[in-house]
């Protein structure tokens, strides 16, 4: 039901402008760019369409709903592309393999609005930068590494490569993306 509130999220009504978010992700030395949790994501244009994987390992326990399929995001799976309202919520996600991204998003299409962030049907990455959170044996040399292959992907994307991911929300305001209205997150 859009606009119903529920205990940890709420469903959004149909909102005009694509909603502003910020995202984790991560790129490999091969110069792959996916969802640290789900590593099957793999973000191959900076437009994604979020579908449920119901068969593939799921991270944060929840059962799947009985529904063999569904559109995402569903109110009873994890399924969406998530992104935070906030830059502050993703900049310090820890990161297993390869180094850490950070991006500006936008989303569209159904949306389920949690307290800190989003589940969205559709998602596109308007802004990226690597994130400063990194492993203490990664040398500056492999960074550079890291970030030449960010540059290129965000060039071939035709999107914006920040050299720090501070000036993200900066990014965002000068490019004028709304955020979420604070009447549609629950508490």
């Amino acid at each position: 039901m859009d606009g119903a509130v529920g205990k940890e999220h709420v469903t959004a009504p149909d909102l005009i402008e694509p909603v502003l978010g910020y995202k984790v992700l991560e790129i490999t030395q091969t110069g792959v760019i996916s969802s640290p949790y789900q590593r099957s994501i793999e973000w191959k244009s900076p437009r994604m369409t979020a579908k449920c994987l119901k068969h593939a390992p799921n991270y944060m326990g929840m059962p799947h709903p009985k529904e063999d399929t569904h559109d995402s995001p569903h109110t009873d799976c994890q399924c969406g592309l998530y992104s935070y309202y906030e830059i502050q919520y993703v900049a310090k996600a820890p990161i297993y393999k390869g180094m850490g991204v950070i991006a500006v998003t936008t989303s569209t299409g159904t949306i389920e609005a949690h307290s800190k962030g989003m589940r969205a049907q559709h998602q596109e990455l308007r802004a990226v930068a690597l994130s400063s959170q990194h492993s203490p044996s990664q040398l500056e040399e492999i960074r550079k590494g890291f970030r030449t292959k960010l540059k290129l992907r965000a060039d071939k994307w035709n999107i914006p490569f920040l050299v720090d991911w501070q000036d993200l929300p900066l990014f965002a305001l000068e490019a004028g993306l709304s955020t979420m209205p604070e009447s549609l997150r629950p508490l």
